[in-house]
């Protein structure tokens, strides 16, 4: 039902496009997070004791394949990466890709020689304690803290359902836009535009679920 309301939808050059720069994007954001470089550093070190065949360069290939799948699919079926379960999805795979590319490149190019002394147990235990800092205290940890701080998934709720009511009870008028979303929350909310195809899915759902 919501994928008539997409008008690039099955565009491949689109798809191609878009696809590309969200993998570049995705890759970027994940491997540049400052706990995971540091855990990355710490694979790097440890490599000599992990033994791998496979090529670096057949690793890459299957990582970049992997997320560019994510996004592509989404892009081709309905024009937009509107959601981001697939990427979500796509992340646990790119983790195990991303250690095995270490691993590879590492036995390669002898990095572990390089950093070995990150091997020894008070400066790992470092790592891993500064790693843990930064994510509670940075990005979705703080937001997380901060919402629970100010009671906003409650309100949340509260203003969710409220609207909701409204919604079956008028179901010509516009939707009005949530008053508060926890900051943790990606959410695409309405636009009060009746045109607008998330307002016009909310409506569709809503009426199609009431008379069911």
């Amino acid at each position: 039902m919501r994928s008539h309301e997409f008008d690039n939808r099955y565009d491949l050059i689109h798809s191609v496009f878009y696809s590309s720069l969200q993998t570049a994007r995705f890759i970027g954001i994940w491997a540049l997070n400052i706990p995971f470089i540091l855990l990355s550093i710490l694979v790097i070190a440890f490599a000599d004791r992990i033994k791998i065949k496979t090529d670096y360069r057949v690793i890459f290939s299957f990582l970049l394949f992997a997320v560019f799948a994510g996004s592509f699919l989404p892009y081709f079926a309905t024009g937009v990466l509107g959601q981001h379960r697939t990427i979500n999805f796509i992340f646990f795979f790119f983790i195990l890709l991303w250690l095995l590319f270490l691993l590879s490149i590492s036995k390669k190019f002898l990095l572990p020689e390089k950093l070995k002394r990150l091997a020894e147990g008070k400066i790992i235990y470092a790592l891993i304690c500064m790693s843990a800092l930064i994510m509670i205290f940075t990005g979705n940890g703080l937001k997380i803290i901060g919402d629970f701080r100010k009671e906003n998934f409650r309100k949340y709720e509260t203003i969710f359902y409220d609207r909701q009511k409204e919604i079956l009870e008028h179901p010509d008028a516009p939707i009005k836009k949530l008053s508060l979303i926890p900051s943790i929350f990606q959410v695409v909310d309405v636009k009060a535009d009746t045109t607008w195809w998330v307002d016009k899915c909310m409506r569709k759902y809503y009426l199609r679920g009431g008379k069911d």
